[in-house]
């Protein structure tokens, strides 16, 4: 059931009256974008609180493909699931962000959760368990970049923070595979820039976005210049106490152990 209207008790937040259209660009086109979610002020407050954490950010290179997957050596090297790029970003953890860091209080609003369960068409959502995983900062500093990947979780629920001089745009390529339909020469023309519907993705610091990528090809460019590109990623379940596994932490984070945050 969509709510019709949510109520704030985070006077930063500026929770929309009803969520129904935003359910229904989700439902329709597997994206909403609720702009100045946070307010200027909540913008500018949680950049100067992660400044602080940059140095404890994980910086990863990895090589992969778009599925998430092993490559397969039966498959032609020039099939989708073995075409590869390189991917670079740093992650700050939900471990390393301090209690009194304004992301904790957003993420666990059960206000802003019943808000998302009710764009995503959920009667309830669960906070992810995951001690690392929960809440992530995405750092990407001069000439990092991710790769064009579809994703593994059912929605994800970002708000970026922090835009980069040049580059790091959001770009994406709806739809292009379907249960039904792995598209293989669509994913192949996507990811050799021949793709006609590619789409880039215009959200302004402070707003909240909830994105389908099952099967909605996306990445993003190169970044340019001196001023990272910070985006914050909520996790929430459909079931609970789900958790990141070891290999996934270890992949993600650098480490399996948790930290105490401060």
């Amino acid at each position: 059931m969509v709510a019709q209207s949510v109520s704030s008790e985070l006077d930063y937040v500026n929770f929309p009256p009803s969520v129904d259209n935003y359910h229904d660009d989700f439902v329709n086109h597997g994206l909403a974008v609720i702009p100045d979610f946070l307010s200027q002020w909540a913008v500018n407050r949680i950049i100067e609180q992660t400044i602080n954490l940059l140095p404890e950010a994980y910086h990863s290179k990895l090589v992969g493909n778009a599925y998430l997957s092993a490559l397969d050596k039966s498959l032609p090297a020039d099939h989708p699931y073995n075409m590869s790029e390189k991917t670079s970003l740093s992650t700050i953890a939900f471990d390393e962000i301090p209690y009194a860091h304004l992301l904790r209080e957003v993420y666990q609003s059960e206000t802003v959760k019943q808000m998302v369960a009710a764009i995503v068409g959920e009667n309830e959502l669960h906070f992810y368990a995951c001690p690392m995983g929960a809440i992530n900062i995405a750092v990407m500093r001069d000439g990092d970049y991710l790769r064009w990947h579809f994703d593994q979780c059912d929605f994800v629920v970002s708000i970026p923070i922090q835009d980069p001089i040049g580059g790091g745009h959001y770009q994406y390529a709806k739809d292009v595979r379907a249960s039904d339909n792995p598209n293989y020469d669509g994913v192949r023309h996507v990811l050799t820039g021949q793709h006609p519907g590619i789409t880039e993705l215009k959200a302004s610091p402070g707003s909240l976005i909830v994105f389908r990528g099952r099967n909605t090809i996306h990445r993003v460019t190169k970044i340019e210049g001196d001023r990272p590109r910070l985006v914050a990623l909520l996790a929430y379940a459909t079931t609970p106490d789900c958790d990141s596994s070891d290999h996934l932490k270890m992949i993600r984070y650098g480490r399996t152990h948790v930290k105490s945050p401060a």
